[in-house]
């Protein structure tokens, strides 16, 4: 949940699930690509691309 935690738009949730860790879900609208979530992941889960020549994506 450490990419949660660090999110300074609260653009990431964490749901539950039945038998396995928690998902992280992103809430595009919230998030603004500013990649703090990146480096904090313990599980390497989230990268950033460039998805037009003005704007990165943050995926989680």
């Amino acid at each position: 949940m450490t990419c949660r935690d660090v999110c300074p738009e609260s653009a990431i949730r964490m749901e539950p699930r039945m038998g396995g860790p928690f998902l992280p879900r992103l809430d595009a609208e919230a998030c603004t690509s500013c990649g703090a979530c990146i480096g904090p992941c313990p599980a390497d889960a989230i990268e950033a691309f460039e998805i037009s020549d003005e704007k990165e994506e943050v995926h989680v």
